[in-house]
């Protein structure tokens, strides 16, 4: 069903991401979390994993692996937060 939602969502249905959203967002945020072990700065994350997913959704079908294996993969390769980090410490 996961699939079938990516595929409609790269064609731009946004109710279908919305359901491909109600339908990973525990696991995605639990992995975020762990992660990041902040939860301010797994909201943020989770976050811009879903906005990098909209903006891909087209290519999970040429990924081959399942739609959670594909969401957790487009993870940003940085952490979106990292600049604030770094002035937390000097603070």
């Amino acid at each position: 069903m996961s699939a079938e939602l990516l595929q409609r969502s790269a064609a731009g249905d946004v109710d279908a991401f919305m359901s491909f959203y109600d339908q990973t967002c525990a696991v995605v945020f639990e992995w975020a979390l762990r992660s990041q072990r902040d939860r301010a700065r797994a909201e943020d994350l989770t976050r811009a994993l879903y906005a990098r997913a909209w903006v891909s959704a087209s290519d999970h079908a040429s990924s081959g692996i399942s739609p959670l294996a594909w969401l957790i993969s487009i993870a940003p390769p940085r952490n979106p937060v990292a600049p604030a980090l770094k002035l937390d410490r000097c603070g």
